[in-house]
């Protein structure tokens, strides 16, 4: 969401920018079922609220919520500021709620896609659930850009970095690629590097890199299917 809205979607109308955080997290509200226990949480996480009633339901939620704060909350401190656009929110708010189950839909957790109506589960399996490339493509430009607390970033950077340098099994070659980025982004950083063409170059680096990951899998999936035939093994079930 703040990599979108850095790439020029928070200049469509005021309130753009935490529309679009709120609405790419807004699908995770089901992760309350995790407190009851981890049956539930199988039961209905990545389900209603990530299914295809609720991509029309949630946007429409969220927009309503976000021009209430603007009318009687924002303007009210803020007399003379411009007040939303609907559309425009509307449509921020579509954005940001649809790109977080074809985020989910990338990995091998699965989703629910077409909740209520199908409980049958989708998954991409194209990237790992916590995959510190993706991550670094998509904090590049809020970081740059310098949105949210220092320690928050602190935090985020420190928990990345601990899964790129930590395992033995990573090469080092990956960890020293992975220097050389944050030093690259904490110097774009210091230098006012504009966080608007970072945010775009991110996203295309994302895209492509996404691709690169599903052909590898589709590749591997090739590859383990013919060598599973030719030692005489049926596969049963889906891959």
């Amino acid at each position: 969401g703040a990599t979108l809205g850095e790439a020029g979607l928070k200049r469509l109308t005021p309130l753009a920018l935490p529309t679009l955080i709120i609405g790419a997290n807004l699908p995770d509200v089901d992760a309350v079922a995790m407190a009851l226990g981890s049956d539930t949480a199988l039961l209905v996480r990545r389900g209603w609220t990530h299914g295809v009633l609720a991509l029309i339901v949630l946007p429409c939620v969220l927009s309503g919520l976000v021009m209430l704060f603007d009318r009687y909350v924002r303007r009210m401190r803020y007399p003379g500021s411009l007040p939303v656009r609907v559309q425009s929110l509307v449509l921020l708010s579509a954005i940001a709620v649809w790109s977080h189950p074809l985020l989910d839909w990338l990995n091998t957790y699965c989703v629910r896609l077409l909740m209520p109506f199908s409980g049958r589960w989708y998954y991409g399996d194209a990237v790992f659930i916590l995959d510190p490339w993706l991550w670094s493509l998509l904090a590049a430009a809020p970081f740059i850009g310098r949105l949210g607390r220092r320690s928050l970033w602190v935090f985020l950077l420190t928990l990345m970095t601990g899964i790129v340098l930590i395992p033995p099994a990573v090469p080092p070659s990956t960890k020293f690629l992975w220097l050389v980025i944050w030093g690259g982004l904490f110097f774009s950083r210091r230098n006012k590097v504009s966080s608007h063409l970072v945010a775009r170059v991110a996203l295309v680096g994302f895209v492509a890199f996404v691709a690169f990951m599903k052909a590898g899998s589709v590749r591997a999936v090739d590859r383990v299917l013919v060598q599973a035939k030719a030692a005489g093994w049926q596969p049963t079930g889906h891959i």
